[in-house]
């Protein structure tokens, strides 16, 4: 259909032809939109799965429900995959210093944590945050 379509808008190309520089456009915009997508993704995905420190001390410490502010960037890259879409027994949000209080307080049967960017996990309570 549209290789029909440039070929009726210019009249010197065969069907075959535009076929084939249809086939060219595409792929140079696969390739185009693949190149620029991939260095990106692979810098988003790069720590996945990778030293769980904070998980591992929820876990060892019998924590049922926790949300933990995450002061470094790269631990939260790492952490976030373990927010389930309805909230599980663990919540890991970037810390926001100010606002923290604000999500804690959608949470109130949620022990509080902070993380800081050596993955020291400190409980702190409702007023401290």
């Amino acid at each position: 259909m549209t290789a029909q379509f440039i070929t009726s808008q210019w009249k010197s190309l065969s069907e075959g032809r535009s076929q084939n520089i249809l086939c060219l456009v595409f792929l140079g915009l696969f390739l185009f939109a693949f190149l620029l997508n991939v260095p990106a993704t692979v810098k988003t995905y790069q720590y996945y799965g990778k030293d769980v420190t904070i998980q591992k001390y929820l876990n060892k410490n019998n924590v049922d429900q926790a949300l933990v502010f995450v002061k470094d960037a790269h631990a939260y890259q790492v952490h976030y995959p373990f927010n389930a879409p309805f909230a599980k027994p663990y919540i890991y949000a970037k810390d926001r210093e100010n606002e923290n209080r604000k999500l804690a307080e959608k949470f109130p049967d949620y022990r509080y944590f902070i993380a800081d960017e050596n993955d020291i996990v400190v409980e702190v309570s409702m007023d401290e945050l």
